[in-house]
């Protein structure tokens, strides 16, 4: 259920949002305002109907652990947000505003009174809630963003490197799905940020991943092979960082806990799909 939380332009002119609670009421219009917005963001035919097959509203707005917010604007419902907390952790989204509203205010006014949210909780920690195929939030010093995919088809790539041969299929795909529970949480926090999320995501978190291994039929890791997995995969994201969200060493070291140095190639700039042939370290 929507948690009390704090209501801002109130009093304002009838054009302007006024944020509060999302109304149970308004919970049919949030959705179509969601697969609109979305719908025409992805320029699909018929954005009214686009992921009516999915459920990122109502769910939402049941959940203990989630502030949703509704901004009206001359008492009508025009955008929404979705504020959830884990622990001192926290992420928003999906965000949505009538696309006939577009730059007038309404996304600002829903971002403001969800960081005012967040301050009440004592949030020390927030992320964006986003496409799961995107990493780093979808921050890209190149034209688009680094998918998951990619991604884990680099630690497979760095991970066959090390072990000097292909792996066997049951491997390669474990290594594929590693990151396979993002696309169930549409949330990616980084390493660092996992130990402060509490003992209730940690059990989700275990709970998912036995149900990917089940479903794929993977082997649990062994110590060897979990071992060069993990490095592969903090040279993947320490150059990733580096070369496509525009880290600086420092921060890949400070921020990410991550000692490993970024591949010594710059992928080409502009063209993620060049990414792995771009790849080169002395060690691999």
């Amino acid at each position: 259920m929507p948690q009390n939380g704090p209501i801002t332009g109130a009093g304002a002119p009838a054009n302007q949002p006024v944020v509060a609670p999302l109304a149970e009421r308004d919970l049919p219009e949030a959705e179509r305002i969601f697969r609109v917005a979305f719908g025409t963001f992805l320029d699909v035919p018929e954005p009214e109907t686009f992921w009516s097959d999915r459920d990122y509203v109502y769910g939402r707005w049941r959940a203990s652990r989630v502030a949703a917010l509704g901004a009206t604007a001359g008492g009508q419902l025009v955008g929404s947000n979705f504020a959830t907390r884990w622990g001192s952790v926290g992420f928003f989204g999906p965000i949505t505003v009538d696309p006939a509203l577009h730059e007038s205010g309404v996304g600002k006014a829903l971002l403001a009174a969800t960081m005012d949210q967040f301050d009440a909780w004592g949030t020390t920690q927030v992320g964006l809630f986003t496409f799961a195929h995107s990493r780093w939030g979808g921050h890209s010093t190149w034209d688009l963003p680094l998918s998951v995919a990619q991604h884990s088809l680099t630690v497979l790539t760095l991970r066959e490197r090390m072990h000097g041969q292909r792996l066997t299929r049951l491997d390669g795909l474990r290594e594929l799905l590693h990151d396979a529970l993002e696309g169930l949480l549409s949330f990616d926090p980084i390493s660092p940020v996992k130990p402060h999320l509490g003992t209730s995501f940690m059990q989700l978190d275990a709970r998912l991943q036995a149900a990917i291994a089940a479903r794929y039929g993977l082997r649990p890791w062994c110590e060897d092979d979990h071992a060069a997995h993990n490095r592969a995969d903090r040279l993947a994201a320490a150059s990733e960082a580096f070369y496509v969200a525009g880290w600086a060493r420092d921060e890949i070291r400070d921020t990410l806990l991550i000692s490993d140095c970024p591949l010594a190639r710059t992928p080409v700039e502009g063209r993620a799909s060049s990414w792995l042939t771009g790849f080169v370290h002395p060690q691999i």
